[in-house]
């Protein structure tokens, strides 16, 4: 489709959006507050009156808006004139089509237009013929297609929608002759565009004609899946007549097979809401009942008398579709009826409303009468006063008292209540509910606040009455009664309102406290446990006047822990006088409370530092000096006291003076030199004068003839980064590399270059040119001044945009990468760098603040910016010329480069560094003031000295980039090649990136100047972090300057610091968990402090002990960080001398911790075999455990297990004691069942199994765990999947427990035990006139099914639910699970060589799920492999191998094939005899050791192939590879202490595939010494095992990365199949080219790509077209035979492109235009 030039089409697009948007401003403000959909302004409620008296809404508009179709200031009015009538009929006709536009909405219309008010429906018909003022053409031109250029490029290309729906409506009820005809020409003719609005639009409108040509296209729409979901779901947007057509066109043409017709019918009636995959429910049955119920109201009137819950809700719905009162009366009439089913089922129906009203007059009924039925009157409760939450914000929002930030709105000088008229008809009627709601409330007890009703009507509801709604509605109606009494006693409900809306409801009850009640409410709410409601009453509390009561609540609060309760208390406190200051002190300091003497010396220290209150300090100070303490947190505070010097830190913070501090001066012979490179790329720029020999080829040519390259070779096949093949015109990007960096064609290209540009010069220019601004309609002010600043400093046609393919661009950075020097490009920033230098203000920062639809800028990090002014470093192409300021590999240019950016960026303090996101171009970080890492750099080359350093460091805008930066390139520094077992997976070692210190630089090769940085790097982290943690380690309560920073810090060293931090903090816990973002209170911050310090080299037990010496650091305390802090484990062990201490850390950290440093893993595997992932999934090590336990004694353990709650989050602590308990004995088995089955306690379920039993309680255990799991199935999806695992842990403890090796085995030895039980559901049982039974087949269990000895396809419908049927159910699912567990578990013995006995094997067998498996393996015995043959081991030939019971088996591996001789035999009699082996054994790779690999203990079989990590480390998992930092992957033999290594120069442990290693070796060594093991000595299976593996990571995660579905031979079969079935439609507009068919089509030309089956315009942007899924496609759609649903839904698309001139789908045509 040819558009409109970019230019002209946006001069078009600006003239319209202005002339808009002016007509709306000119209207009067409440004709504007209403069109902001303000349902509180006067308009809006005028109207709502107006409407329920029976008025006409286009009356209303006519008389109180008819300035909006315009006047004496403004002709045209905001909704041009020639639309007004049509405006006006539609307004006046709604109540004929759906009121609700919601997801969640339903096919209801309402006799009311009270309904289209409140969904919004009529203000959206306002604001859709305000946009249909950007047409100009006619509505016959826009159905005929023939619309301007430009219209096509807003409406289609641009993506903004025309809105003709409704216009259409009116044209066809108006009887337009040619608008039918227009639309006869649009849906019967091809090469047509249909739209979703011209479907709805026949929808509204009541032309029985235009809907039977509506039917006919849904008929013919074949493989249109998308056309069918348009015309289906668009079906109950309109008359009720145009649903019935629709509705019977699907009956009559069994249309419901479609996925596209089920999601409309889920979406018209709710039935299964919120379970969309449970589509298939809806099937021919539910259709019928739909269609008859539309059609006759004597059906729905008989179904509603029925018990049918199904029945009675389509009626409900049928009549509701019709009209929604009507459908409320009725479920009004079944309320009060005497069939509480019935009821039951109106209630839930009436939740599909989405009409306050209605649901209210519902709720209201149901309270009054259900109160004594609990399940009933929560089923109604919900109707009542429904969207409380959004009405409990509208007042709190009323109520704010800051300034509005959208409005500019004064904040209210007295409270604003609860508007009663929005729920209640008089004062009366809210006093009478709120009795039943405090009746109501009565219900429940402290310990019972919510009554849950899971499954309730249908399976799929769940319905809850709960106390802290219940609180929540009492809270609202007192405040609508205003009365101080109520919202007293509402005050008291406070604590149960539900906590995500307690703050407003706070808000609501207590904006200017009027009661003591509500004063002291709102002052207790600042030790709310909630964040939102604490941080809001302290706001709310500072604008109020306290009492002396209050004052002591605040003094008491600070008994509390909470951070920033307790920071509120003290500066409210602080507000007090001095004697009343010196009282509370007074107290504070001599309470028995520890945290209320922390605060008071707190508040003494902070008056030390206020020199007004010298004589209070003075006073309070004696006070602290008569303390007596030991506690070393409050002589840290108190020696800050006494201390006669100030104690607070200065703002240089000792580092710097000011008066010292230099800068070099710019270089301005260097820029003199930059400028003349500048000048040479860019001669038309003001900088460069009139240089005749300047090269000014136009880069506009040049692009246009790649434009042109592009489009000759669009359908060259090139394969892309991820290994797919793709069309050049159709790829997203070229890039076909990252390391090293490629593109495809990369000949091509360079030849272009060569021939059509030639010159690094006019390549720049190409490129700067693509960087242009392409639109201005947005953020104007501020484009226009970057668009002249780029005239004047590129010239003016490189200010100009182009339009080329946007892959031109890839082209063009790949072209500038190879051919335009970098020493150029550092040139060419510093010269434009300095030009902006040059600038005055006023150009420099252009001003925008009142530009309307400007998005303000805003800072980085939350810093303090300017909102007024963008500086010209945000345009686009002088940001991309800046980013070559970065530079630190080049260190003579780095020297120049930071004084010229320095002075640049301090010109411009508060617009420096800000982000401006601009999405119609693209989002840009301006130029920002120099990083912590350049400031080191430049201060060790001497371009600034130490002290302008430190200034700008301590003065940076956001403190976390400098700690984090010098914190962070330390740690890459001193732990390199290091494992740390730190606590955070963010401080997990390993090497760091100094890139932004040093550049790429190798660290093994660091140049004299990098020396010197590192050097100046360590002194100033050394500094710089000694002054932070030196005023951090000695606060109270208070912040200090860096609080908010210091989760910033990446890691702290040494013993000092780690005793330090642990006397600061004294007894106050640990924060659990994590801790993110820039927490600040003390707790938060020396939690993290302890979290990332390690250990300094030379750090001993001895100096622990030494610095321990003084302090009240206890050895409990001490445990506690060691589990906090792991890598303090080591020194800690020493320092206590406890035998078995690190052995019980690990053990607690395995069975507790929700993730490890690699450290970790790698020393949690020395103790146990267990994985990983099975031990934080609940797995329980008992030999370990029991170890653990012997070793260090009941009062040692003790203390490990309660210093292990630190390391885990609650649930997983008291899973360990659990755990202890069982294993110990005492865990009672009762109690435990008790929790387990009632309380579903999923801990107390896998603790359960670990208590000690005897061989028949074993059987006991194991089917309690399957009545576990049963149960679990009457609940939720994700709720069942967690129970699923708890039971699958349960089976792994009780197999421990047991003594059994393996898991599978104890389940198979359970259910061979249990299988004789269920023998009899084999046998057939006859349910009425049916027999049935359970079957195996191959291994499949299915239902067997006979009626009159002829066999049935499935059980019927009507008795599925009957018990033996649910049972059979049941049974053969169990069956089917084992049959899958006993594969795998099988495969695994094979590879694990597990010996088997025979007559355990063979008593296996008796389980006829089990025996398919088992009966078609090979096994081995004594070096010879055969077959069972009549419960004996023969060869394939017949010659007995063993025959004794006794005689140990293990399942044969490939090597015990090819060393007996027999493996080619074995293949051939699988052949002969048709046997399908349950997993690859006979036919399984098999690699032998070769005699160079014997005397190696590493192998280079594999050496050389590049994989991709992510994906290898993802794949091995599942093989039991684990990852090990020094070593790679890692698979651990526990039985034969062997460890295999598969090595590669990569990141394991936080891979990215954006570089692919090269694969080293695979070696192997022993798991206890370490000691490398020769390949010889290596045991043949595992040997194969590994290398197998190996193999699978080189061919399924190579670089290449070649997935099956799109490998050669896949691609070859469907083009086989193409080539065969293309002739059959008689199509030859298709061709096989490579991987793609490409298709010259009417409307475009298309390429699908056969692997794939990804369709794209050639050349241009991907068609997502929705596939006809294969259950419902039918025969008739396909006819071939290919089972391949891939390659099925390939072809369809070929056929469906082939003949895109037929194509109705309106979500492809739009993206094909």
């Amino acid at each position: 489709m040819v558009m409109a030039s970019s230019e002209s089409y946006n001069v078009w697009r600006q003239s319209h959006a202005t002339a808009i948007e002016n007509a709306r401003n000119k209207l009067p403000t409440e004709i504007r507050q209403f069109l902001d959909g303000k349902h509180n302004c006067k308009l809006y409620k005028d109207l709502y009156t107006y409407l329920a008296k029976g008025g006409a809404p286009s009356k209303f508009i006519n008389k109180n808006m008819g300035a909006i179709f315009g006047g004496l200031l403004n002709e045209n009015g905001w909704i041009d004139k020639k639309y007004k009538n049509d405006l006006l009929w539609a307004v006046d006709n709604c109540t004929k089509w759906q009121y609700s536009s919601s997801i969640w909405r339903r096919s209801f219309r309402s006799s009311s237009y009270t309904a289209y008010l409140q969904s919004n429906f009529i203000l959206t018909q306002l604001e859709n013929y305000a946009r249909l003022g950007w047409l100009e053409s006619t509505l016959e031109d826009v159905l005929m297609g023939k619309i301007t250029e430009n219209e096509k490029q807003h409406f289609y290309k641009d993506g903004f929608s025309l809105p003709i729906s409704t216009l259409l409506a009116a044209r066809l009820d108006a009887g337009d002759s040619k608008i039918f005809a227009a639309l006869k020409h649009v849906i019967m003719d091809d090469c047509t565009n249909i739209s979703l609005e011209i479907i709805r639009g026949v929808m509204m409108s009541s032309n029985a004609d235009a809907h039977k040509l509506i039917c006919q296209l849904l008929v013919a729409a074949r493989l249109q899946e998308g056309l069918r979901q348009a015309i289906c779901e668009s079906a109950d947007s309109g008359t009720i007549e145009a649903l019935r057509a629709v509705v019977e066109t699907i009956k009559a043409h069994d249309l419901i097979r479609f996925s596209a017709v089920k999601r409309a019918i889920f979406t018209w009636c709710g039935v299964f809401a919120d379970k969309p995959e449970s589509l298939d429910r809806i099937a021919g049955k539910m259709l019928d009942l739909i269609a008859e119920c539309l059609a006759d109201r004597a059906a729905r009137d008989a179904y509603l008398e029925s018990e049918d819950a199904m029945q009675i809700y389509i009626a409900l719905w049928a009549y509701s579709a019709e009209d929604a009162r009507v459908g409320a009366q009725i479920c009004r009439k079944l309320a009060m009826g005497e069939s509480r089913h019935r009821r039951m089922v109106a209630g839930i129906f009436a939740s599909q409303f989405e009409n306050p009203d209605l649901e209210n007059e519902l709720g209201k009924f149901a309270l009054e009468n259900f109160a004594d039925d609990t399940e009933c009157l929560a089923v109604y409760f919900y109707h009542f006063m429904p969207d409380i939450n959004m009405a409990l914000n509208n007042v709190a929002s009323d109520n704010r008292q800051g300034p509005y930030e959208r409005e500019k709105k004064e904040p209210p000088k007295s409270r604003v209540y609860a508007d009663l008229s929005d729920y209640f008809e008089s004062r009366d009627e809210a006093e009478k509910f709120r009795g039943i709601l405090l009746k109501t409330r009565e219900l429940f007890t402290p310990k019972k606040k919510e009554f849950d009703f899971t499954p309730c009507v249908f399976p799929w509801i769940s319905v809850k009455l709960k106390r802290m709604d219940v609180a929540a509605k009492l809270c609202w109606i007192a405040s609508a009664l205003q009365d101080n009494t109520l919202i007293d006693e509402a005050c008291g409900m406070l604590a149960e309102v539900d906590s995500d809306i307690r703050n407003n409801v706070l808000r609501m009850l207590v904006t200017f406290p009027e009661t003591d009640i509500q004063r002291d409410t709102l002052v207790n709410a600042i030790a709310d446990k909630e964040s939102y409601t604490r941080s809001l009453a302290i706001k709310m509390v500072e604008n109020i006047e306290l009492t002396d009561d209050n004052y002591l609540m605040l003094e008491n609060m600070l008994r509390l822990k909470n951070s920033e309760t307790r920071t509120a208390a003290i500066e409210l406190l602080e507000k007090l006088d001095d004697e009343r200051l010196y009282g509370v002190c007074e107290r504070l300091l001599a309470d028995k409370n520890g945290e209320k003497r922390a605060a008071g010396l707190d508040m003494v220290l902070r008056l030390k530092k206020q020199p007004e209150r010298a004589k209070l300090f003075a006073r309070t100070k004696a006070l602290a000096a008569a303390m007596q303490s030991d506690i070393s947190r409050e002589k840290i505070l108190l020696d800050q006291i006494l201390d006669e010097e100030n104690s607070e830190l200065p703002a240089d913070c000792g580092l710097y003076k000011l008066e010292n501090c230099k800068i070099a001066p710019i270089d301005k012979q260097f820029v003199d030199d930059s400028n003349k490179v500048f000048c040479r790329y860019f001669p038309e720029s003001e900088l460069a004068g009139s240089d005749k020999n300047a090269d000014k080829a136009d880069c506009a040519v040049a692009l246009k003839k790649l434009d042109a390259l592009l489009d000759a070779h669009k359908n060259d096949e090139f394969t892309n980064y991820w290994g797919e093949t793709n069309l050049l015109g159709n790829a997203h990007s070229l890039i076909i590399s990252h390391s090293p960096k490629k593109i495809c064609f990369e000949e091509l290209w360079d030849e272009f270059y060569q021939t059509d540009v030639g010159s690094p010069e006019l390549l720049l220019r190409m490129y700067i040119k693509l960087k242009a601004y392409r639109k201005m309609d947005k953020y104007v002010t501020f484009k226009k001044a970057g668009k002249a600043a780029a005239v004047r400093l590129f010239g003016a046609d490189l200010a100009n945009p182009i339009d080329v393919h946007f892959l031109c661009k890839d082209i063009v950075q790949y072209l500038y990468d190879k051919f335009v020097p970098m020493d150029d490009r550092r040139k060419i920033a510093i010269s434009a760098a300095n030009w902006l230098y040059t600038l005055d203000d006023k150009t420099l920062k252009v001003k925008i603040s009142g530009e309307e639809g400007v998005q303000q800028s805003y800072g980085r990090h939350g810093r303090k910016f300017d909102p007024e002014h963008r500086s010209l470093l945000d345009q686009v192409q002088i940001d991309t010329v800046l980013n070559w300021l970065f530079e630190m590999e080049n260190s003579e240019f780095f020297a120049k480069m930071i004084v010229v950016k320095t002075a640049l960026t301090d010109r411009l303090d508060g617009l420096a560094g800000m982000y401006f996101g601009d999405y119609e171009e693209q989002s840009v970080y301006a130029l920002d003031a120099p990083t912590a890492d350049e400031l080191v750099r430049a201060c060790a080359m001497g371009v600034i000295n130490d002290d302008e350093m430190y200034r700008r460091l301590v003065n940076s805008d956001d403190l976390g980039d400098v700690l984090s930066a010098l914190s962070g390139h330390i740690k890459a520094i001193r732990e390199r090649d290091k494992l740390v077992a730190a606590r955070s997976r963010l401080n997990m070692g390993g090497n760091g990136n100094l890139r932004g210190l040093i550049g790429n630089h190798d660290m093994d090769k660091l140049t004299e100047i990098d020396k010197n940085v590192i050097a100046k790097a360590e002194d100033v982290y050394n500094k710089f972090i000694g002054v932070v943690l030196g005023e951090e380690l000695n606060r109270g309560d208070s912040e200090t300057r860096f609080s908010s920073y210091i989760t910033s810090i990446k890691r702290i060293y040494g013993v000092e610091n780690y005793v330090k931090i642990l006397a600061a903090l004294g007894k106050e816990t640990f924060v659990r968990g994590y801790i993110y973002g820039s927490q600040s209170s003390k707790k938060e911050t020396l939690s993290h402090l302890i979290s990332v310090c390690v250990p300094n080299e030379g750090d001993t037990a001895e100096k622990l002990r030494e610095l321990v010496s003084g302090t009240d650091i206890t050895e409990k305390r001490l445990i506690e960080a060691a589990m906090y802090s792991p890598e303090w484990l080591n020194i800690t062990a020493d320092y206590l001398g406890w035998k078995g201490f690190k052995s019980g850390c690990c053990y607690f950290m395995a069975h507790m911790n929700e993730s490890y440093s690699d450290k970790i893993t790698a020393l949690i595997a020395k103790y146990t075999p267990i994985s990983v992932e099975d031990l934080q999934n609940g797995a329980f090590d008992i030999k370990w455990f029991k170890d653990a336990y012997a070793t260090l004694g009941e009062k040692r353990f003790a203390m490990l297990y309660d210093a292990a709650k630190y390391i885990s989050d609650g649930a997983k602590h008291s899973r360990a004691r659990k755990y202890a308990d069982a294993v110990l004995g005492k865990l009672d088995p009762e109690e435990a069942k008790t929790a387990a089955s009632v309380k579903r306690n999923k801990d107390m379920l896998m603790a359960y199994s670990l208590i000690p039993c005897d061989d028949d309680e074993i059987m006991q255990k194991y089917l309690f765990i399957q009545q576990f799991l049963k149960e679990s199935k009457k609940f939720g999806a994700q709720r069942r999947a967690s129970e699923a695992a708890a039971a699958e842990i349960a089976m792994q403890n009780l197999a421990l427990s047991a003594g059994s090796s393996d898991v599978m085995r104890l389940k198979l030895r359970m259910e061979s035990e249990l299988f004789e039980s269920i023998r009899p559901l084999f046998e057939p049982k006859n349910i009425g006139e049916v027999s049935v039974w359970l079957e195996i087949r191959d291994g499949k269990t299915e239902i067997a099914c006979e009626k009159g000895g002829k066999r049935l396809k499935n059980v019927p419908a009507k008795l599925k639910k009957d018990e033996y049927i649910v049972t059979l159910t049941e049974r053969r699912k169990q069956l089917t699970d084992q049959y899958r567990r006993t594969r795998t578990m099988l495969e695994q013995s094979m590879e694990d060589s597990t010996v088997f006995t025979l007559s355990e094997i063979v008593g296996l067998m008796k389980n006829d799920s089990v025996k398919p498996l088992l009966e078609n393996l090979v096994y081995c015995f004594d070096g010879k492999c055969g077959v069972l043959k009549d419960g004996r081991l023969c060869t394939v030939g017949g010659e007995e191998i063993c025959a004794d019971g006794t005689s140990e088996l293990r399942i044969a591996h490939p090597f015990d094939m090819y060393a007996d001789g027999s493996w080619r035999d074995i293949q051939k009699y699988l052949f002969d005899d048709q046997i399908v082996q349950p997993f690859r054994q006979v036919f399984r790779e098999l690699y032998i050791k070769t005699a160079e690999e014997l005397e190696n203990c590493e192998t280079p079989r594999f050496a050389g192939n590049q994989i991709l990590v992510k994906k290898t480390v993802a794949t091995l998992r599942c093989r039991r590879w684990v990852c090990d930092l020094e070593d790679g992957l890692q698979k651990v033999y526990y039985k034969e202490n062997i460890v295999a290594k598969l090595y590669a120069l990569a990141d394991w442990f936080s891979p990215s595939d954006i570089e692919a290693p090269t694969l080293e070796h695979v070696s192997f060594s022993d798991r206890v010494t370490g000691k490398p093991i020769k390949i010889k000595d290596i045991p043949d299976i595992i040997f194969s095992e590994v290398m197998r593996d190996a193999d699978l990571a080189v061919s399924v995660c190579h670089a290449g990365e070649v997935d099956p579905e799109h490998s050669h031979s896949t691609i070859e079969m469907r083009a086989a199949i193409l080539e065969f079935t293309l002739p059959l439609f008689k199509l030859k507009n298709c061709e096989v080219k490579g991987s793609h068919v490409l298709i010259n089509g009417t409307r475009a030309d298309y390429s699908v790509h056969l692997g794939s089956g990804i369709c794209h315009i050639q050349g241009g942007a991907a068609l997502n077209i929705l596939p006809v899924h294969s259950q419902h496609r039918g025969r008739v759609f396909l006819p071939f035979a290919d089972d391949d649903p891939k390659t099925a839904e390939i072809i369809s698309k070929v056929l469906l492109l082939a003949e895109d001139k037929k194509i109705k789908d309106p979500f492809i045509l739009d993206q094909i235009h």
